[in-house]
């Protein structure tokens, strides 16, 4: 059930690392979260490139941040709903955030993806 989630935001590391601590309820140790139902790793992205992050469809790929995200739980819904809201709060915040997981489709944006290809639609 891992999930990698691409964001792409201006704000520091750190200061997003923070962010997400607060929206699932977390413990922030570095760049480590624990909650209850999930670890997540702040990573910076070796590949970004402030170019190619504008690419319709793969762009995603080159933001500048991504987070590991395993769960700490067996209850699946609920690992799956964390993540949902996760995404939809880092969206109210500007922040774009795509999913790369094997559960996209049962997440808003089918995990962000949608809103790149209509992106691309114009």
């Amino acid at each position: 059930m891992y999930c990698k989630l691409f964001l792409d935001t201006d704000m520091g590391r750190n200061e997003l690392g923070k962010l997400v601590t607060e929206f699932i309820q977390g413990e922030k140790d570095r760049w480590m979260i624990h909650s209850a139902v999930m670890e997540i790793f702040v990573n910076d992205n070796d590949f970004f490139d402030n170019a190619r992050k504008e690419d319709s469809q793969e762009g995603f790929l080159y933001f500048p941040y991504f987070l590991d995200i395993e769960p700490r739980t067996e209850m699946e819904g609920v690992y799956i709903e964390t993540i949902a809201t996760l995404i939809t709060r880092l969206w109210s915040y500007h922040i774009k955030a795509v999913a790369a997981c094997d559960f996209e489709d049962l997440l808003p944006g089918k995990g962000g993806i949608a809103f790149l290809s209509e992106r691309a639609l114009g």
